[in-house]
């Protein structure tokens, strides 16, 4: 089986289990991770706050908008093109959500593209991840290629439950820096390169 073969096995079997969660369980895991972001010093520190609106049970962080437009910086969600390509728009605190190609939630048409800077936080959302920093999303590529030429700070955003010891990987993967869960920050491990 090739990795692109076996990520999608374990993409169709982690779905599948995640819709089977109950609901209560899901919210006080995204409550969790919401607390575990916002003590964290790279979401203190941020100068703007990159989001993604959820789906299919992903982990919530819509909630951390209020405290902040409370803290006066600024927040964007994606919006992607059926060409493949994913850009960030501002939002603002009355804003609602409209719906991309796909029918994900995105900013309103009209709204400002965002300008992130190597201050800015990315909260990217995860199907699965592994304890390298590797992530699996919903194949698309969408954030693979947005995170290659993101200038900022990437955490990946998932529940424990969903951290693997390792996952498939193709030539176009890369690991992120960080994870956060409920449990905290997860700071990948690298394996020792043979020499």
């Amino acid at each position: 089986m090739t990795p692109a073969e076996e990520k999608s096995l374990l993409r169709r079997r982690a779905l599948a289990e995640r819709e089977k969660r109950d609901q209560l369980l899901v919210r006080r895991l995204s409550e969790n991770i919401r607390e575990v972001i916002s003590l964290s010093p790279v979401y203190r520190e941020a100068d703007a706050l990159f989001l993604y609106a959820p789906i299919r049970g992903e982990v919530d962080l819509t909630p951390l908008c209020t405290e902040a437009f409370e803290r006066g910086i600024p927040v964007a969600f994606p919006r992607a093109s059926a060409g493949g390509e994913m850009t960030f728009y501002c939002m603002a605190r009355d804003d609602s959500f409209d719906r991309d190609t796909y029918g994900i939630p995105c900013p309103p048409k009209g709204a400002e593209v965002a300008r992130p800077t190597p201050k800015t936080l990315l909260l990217v959302p995860m199907v699965l991840g592994d304890e390298e920093g590797y992530r699996l999303g919903y194949g698309g590529g969408y954030f693979d290629r947005f995170l290659r030429v993101f200038p900022g700070v990437i955490r990946g955003v998932l529940p424990a439950c969903d951290l693997l010891p390792h996952l498939p990987r193709e030539p176009h993967d890369f690991p992120l820096p960080a994870l956060i869960t409920e449990a905290g920050e997860v700071f990948p491990h690298f394996p020792h390169k043979e020499v």
